[in-house]
Order: structure tokens, then C-alpha cells, then sequence
């Protein structure tokens, strides 16, 4: 979702969602990192920061522009965790 939001032109209703599901998804991941550390690390800061900025009820609200780079990077963190956890486990 978040690797296709920036080129798609449809209803505001995908980003609302997109919120959700990436608030979700980013606040599950630094939860479920802090309770494996016991401590705040990167990745619990850093998907914090993400389940902030994307969440659906306080919305921040910026121009195309800027949510370009900002979707791409978050695609790309999450990517790396799947495959940091997989190497892990």
C-alpha cells in the first residue's frame, strides 16, 4: 500500500486506510520489538514515529510531495524488518 499511494490518483477513502493499516502495523512492530529487548532501540523508536505521523485521528497533513519519500522510506523499513526477523528467528 504504502509503495503505491504515491502514484495513485483514487478516493481519499485508500489513504484513510492506508493510515490505519500502517498505524496498525507500526505500532504491533514496536510493541512486539520493545517486549523482545526490554528496551527502547532503534526499530521501537523508529515505528513509533511511523504509527504517529500515519495515524488516521490526528492526521498530519502534507503535500503530495513530501508523503512521495516519506511512503517509499516506511515501505522500505518494513521491508527490512521482514527480512532482519527472518534472519533472526
Amino acid at each position: 500500500m504504502l509503495v503505491i499511494a504515491p502514484f495513485y490518483d483514487g478516493p481519499y477513502g485508500y489513504y484513510v486506510l492506508l493510515r490505519l493499516v500502517v498505524t496498525v502495523a507500526a505500532a504491533y512492530l514496536a510493541f512486539r520489538e520493545y517486549q523482545s529487548q526490554q528496551a527502547v532501540g532503534p526499530w521501537v523508536i523508529g515505528f513509533g514515529f511511523l504509527a504517529l505521523l500515519f495515524n488516521p485521528l490526528i492526521p498530519v497533513e502534507l503535500n503530495r510531495g513530501i508523503w512521495l519519500p516519506i511512503d517509499l522510506a516506511s515501505a522500505a523499513a518494513f521491508v527490512v524488518y521482514f527480512f532482519k526477523g527472518r534472519k533472526r528467528s
